[in-house]
């Protein structure tokens, strides 16, 4: 059965971000009988965790159909939660470690580039953030964790750190929002065929 794949796009993005769409275009292409799922995920994170939630129970059809997350920046951190819970494989894009550390200095108002939402940033998004933080990783062997050095807004060097028994690709340069992420998704796939086989 062709994998589902769900996108967790990261903090004031949204589905059209730019990896989101190049993921969508290119599995269409190289697996066209996988799903692609990008949720519009709310700013407040257990309202967000709670659509991701609903949404899987809405995607796969049996239990044995394969679910896959992808995350980018605080999607990554969501995606971490989530492979947790439900043991199944994730790639992690340049993702947020630590969240409620970088956010609680960004309190107040925000506006998504994408979706043009103002909203308040406030003390209990850091506590929800909080509540969702892995403290005991067990499934790192199914996380494909791509780094890229010069990340302007994250250290590479925490998600080394954390992700340490997992796939780690770190790459020289980059940014942020992970160069020629296009480039990978061979690589994605070919890790979700593997932690397929039994």
């Amino acid at each position: 059965m062709a994998p589902v794949y769900i996108y967790l796009h990261g903090f004031n993005s949204s589905p059209a971000s730019h990896k989101a769409q190049q993921f969508k275009r290119a599995i269409s292409q190289m697996q066209p009988q996988a799903r692609v799922v990008i949720p519009e995920l709310s700013p407040w994170p257990a309202q967000a965790m709670q659509q991701i939630e609903a949404l899987v129970a809405d995607v796969i059809p049996t239990p044995s159909a394969p679910l896959v997350f992808l995350g980018s920046s605080l999607g990554g951190y969501y995606a971490t939660y989530l492979a947790q819970k439900y043991a199944v494989p994730a790639i992690l894009i340049n993702p947020a470690v630590r969240p409620y550390e970088l956010l609680a200095t960004m309190l107040g108002r925000q506006q998504n580039m994408y979706t043009q939402e103002v909203y308040q940033l406030t003390g209990e998004h850091m506590q929800q953030l909080i509540d969702l933080e892995v403290q005991n990783l067990t499934v790192a062997k199914q996380l494909l964790v791509l780094l890229q050095t010069d990340d302007e807004v994250l250290d590479y060097r925490l998600a080394a750190q954390t992700y340490v028994d997992a796939e780690l690709d770190i790459e020289p340069g980059g940014d942020h929002g992970y160069q020629n992420f296009e480039q990978r998704i061979s690589q994605i796939l070919a890790f979700v065929a593997r932690q397929s086989k039994p």
